[in-house]
């Protein structure tokens, strides 16, 4: 009888072939889903509610970056929220980078780069909801980025 040993090594060569074609997809799959996901950006922000000339109602929030991460400008946005002392609550539009819709609501930054950096500041446009200030209230600002509150400040209004 005659042996044919080289038929055995051919298919133990392409069972290992096939073999590996279907690990390489499994283990990069399992490696891809242990990646860590996008963190938040860590920002120390310092918040100021200001009448545009001298005293008065404020008119503006103005947002100073003084230290953290930077964070991309497209992804910015501000809202702000009033609750008076008798308990009446105001909300304003989301402020962002650039707003089709109503162009009197984008935000003003003081760099011309793509983003928000140490040194850098953000100004609000004028602030309708703050004419419903009464002396006590109390001025809730969010700088928000990807659906998550980076900067949650407040501010009482004395009047």
């Amino acid at each position: 009888m005659e042996k044919d040993s080289g038929v055995s090594t051919v298919i133990s060569e392409v069972l290992m072939i096939a073999l590996v074609l279907i690990l390489v997809p499994v283990v990069t799959i399992s490696l891809m889903n242990q990646l860590p996901e996008d963190r938040v950006p860590t920002v120390n922000i310092i918040m100021d509610v200001s009448p545009t000339e001298g005293e008065g109602t404020p008119e503006k929030v103005i947002l100073y970056h003084k230290g953290g991460d930077y964070v991309r400008k497209e992804e910015i946005s501000i809202f702000i929220r009033i609750k008076n002392p008798n308990g009446d609550i105001f909300e304003s539009p989301r402020y962002r980078e650039k707003n089709r819709e109503n162009p009197e609501e984008e935000l003003e930054f003081s760099s011309e780069s793509r983003v928000f950096d140490l040194g850098d500041n953000i100004q609000t446009p004028k602030v309708k909801i703050f004419e419903k200030l009464l002396p006590g209230s109390t001025i809730s600002v969010s700088l928000i980025t990807k659906n998550s509150v980076i900067f949650p400040g407040e501010k009482k209004y004395e009047g």
